[in-house]
């Protein structure tokens, strides 16, 4: 064995090429390659939360608006006194289908009523069905300068042409149907060239749907046994508050229910409505409110 000029023997000398990382370095290389992993995992799992998060708060504002505005697009259509009822999670009214006037007299216990109406492309726009009958949620409103504005449920509608009698001042076949509302249950005395329109009455509220956890907005859908049907709209709807209505009456006044002598009253409705996200974010849900005012016509 070659031995130094100290006299000890010499330190062998690795094998050119063959060269490798030491102990210290290797374990060197594992720290930091632990510290870069645990950084970007911290990273991803940062922007998934995030991810779920904005996800679900996309969810609850389009939610709540999509609901707001089928609400608010129904409620800008009522007449003042097409309002029924009015609490501070509940509102009633009659939707007005469409609106038209009448063609002939109609004495009291008429059987039926004339409307002149505009066309709107389908039979099924006028509440309608193809046999000629209408929802079970569905009227007629006539107004006179006597008696005011009158309702009455109604249980079949004719759509034909305008007769004569609707054609007068001009008026294209073209542009107009005549609506014959028969099966009124109260007779309406009315007089030819009073306004009226086919009404469907809704109702919007605050409650729970078999089979569907939690509070939701619901709207009506036809009838049942006798009762407005109503369906999940929005939700699920914050606990305590989550659906609050607020009335203004022509006096200044606002409150968020009215008696049935104040309905008439009503000038503006607002609506606001508190939604949580279905998706979770963190093992909660996203809550977020969207509001609206309408004003009544009068």
């Amino acid at each position: 064995m070659p031995s130094s000029r100290s006299g000890h023997p010499a330190r062998p000398e690795a094998p050119a090429g063959n060269t490798g990382f030491t102990l210290i370095e290797l374990l060197v290389a594992l720290v930091i390659s632990g510290l870069l992993a645990t950084a970007i995992l911290r990273l991803v799992v940062a922007e998934s939360r995030f991810i779920a998060t904005q996800g679900a708060r996309q969810e609850v504002l389009q939610n709540a608006r999509g609901a707001l505005e089928t609400l608010g697009g129904e409620l800008r259509a009522i007449s003042s006194a097409g309002l029924l009822e009015a609490r501070d999670s509940t509102v009633r009214f009659l939707y007005p289908r469409v609106w038209g006037v009448l063609c002939t007299d109609a004495p009291a216990g008429a059987s039926e009523l004339v409307l002149a109406v505009p066309w709107l492309g389908s039979d099924a726009a006028y509440g309608v069905s193809s046999g000629g009958a209408l929802a079970s949620n569905a009227g007629v409103a006539v107004q006179s300068d006597a008696a005011g504005w009158r309702t009455a449920r109604a249980t079949e509608a004719m759509l034909g042409p305008p007769g004569a009698a609707c054609l007068e001042g001009g008026a294209s076949g073209a542009e107009l149907r005549q609506l014959r509302i028969r099966g009124l249950s109260a007779p309406i005395a009315a007089a030819r060239g009073d306004l009226a329109y086919v009404y469907e009455e809704l109702k919007y509220d605050l409650g729970i749907s078999s089979g569907i956890p939690g509070l939701w907005l619901r709207r009506s859908v036809g009838m049942s046994g006798g009762a407005l049907s109503q369906q999940p709209l929005a939700g699920p709807v914050m606990k305590g508050g989550g659906l609050r209505f607020r009335y203004r009456l022509a006096n200044g006044a606002e409150k968020q229910s009215l008696s049935a002598s104040e309905l008439a009253e009503v000038v503006g409705i607002g609506a606001r409505l508190t939604v949580q996200s279905q998706a979770r974010s963190g093992g909660a849900p996203q809550g977020r409110s969207d509001s609206i005012y309408i004003l009544i016509r009068n």
